[in-house]
């Protein structure tokens, strides 16, 4: 999905074992047309264990690629 957001928070979990650590990243929507801020808030949660991925694209970006003329085979 492509959401575009604000960060408004971030908290860390450290577990007193091993990994995984969590990361929560709380979000404030935006209007994808206008920017502007909406009530919609979300939180999204990271962890570090391996064979998951999980990302955040940055919307410059997200703009800066779909604007290329991406190529298959090159």
């Amino acid at each position: 999905a492509v959401e575009c957001a604000t960060v408004i928070g971030v908290s860390i979990s450290f577990s007193d074992k091993q990994p995984p650590r969590v990361i929560n990243v709380r979000l404030q929507l935006l209007n994808p047309d206008t920017l502007e801020a909406t009530s919609r808030r979300i939180s999204v949660k990271f962890h570090d264990v391996d064979g998951i991925a999980d990302f955040i694209i940055l919307k410059q970006h997200y703009d800066q690629a779909l604007q290329r003329e991406w190529k298959t085979g090159i």
